[in-house]
């Protein structure tokens, strides 16, 4: 039942083959996540290439690449068992969402705009 825990402190070499070997496990047990990961991959890409942004929109831009790096992070640290900043990276891109479906700028305008008014 202990066999996996480790009695003293690992050398560098043994830290990165238990590092691996979280990621391998992870790998194998987890095979049809892959495809809804694969799913994600598309999603993103359609929206990302070939694209010209407008200078407005470049914000937009950046949130979309943040979010998903942080999600592909958020993945690859819960694959490797390291579940803080596996959450830590998930709530990240949860806030970048949110924060670009509330764009203050109004798209095609130049000025804010508060209850219906020009500010």
């Amino acid at each position: 039942m202990t066999e996996g825990i480790e009695r003293t402190a690992p050398d560098f070499l043994r830290f990165l083959s238990m590092e691996e070997n979280n990621l391998l496990v992870s790998v194998a047990n987890n095979r049809d996540e892959f495809g809804a990961l694969a799913r994600v991959e598309g999603l993103y890409s359609a929206a990302i290439n070939y694209q010209s942004i407008r200078n407005n929109d470049v914000v937009l831009f950046q949130l979309l690449t943040f979010i998903h790096y942080q999600f592909l992070f958020s993945r690859a640290c819960q694959m490797r068992c390291h579940l803080s900043e596996a959450f830590g990276a998930a709530r990240a891109a949860i806030d970048a969402a949110l924060n670009g479906i509330y764009h203050p700028r109004p798209r095609g305008t130049g000025r804010l705009r508060q209850a219906g008014k020009a500010v």
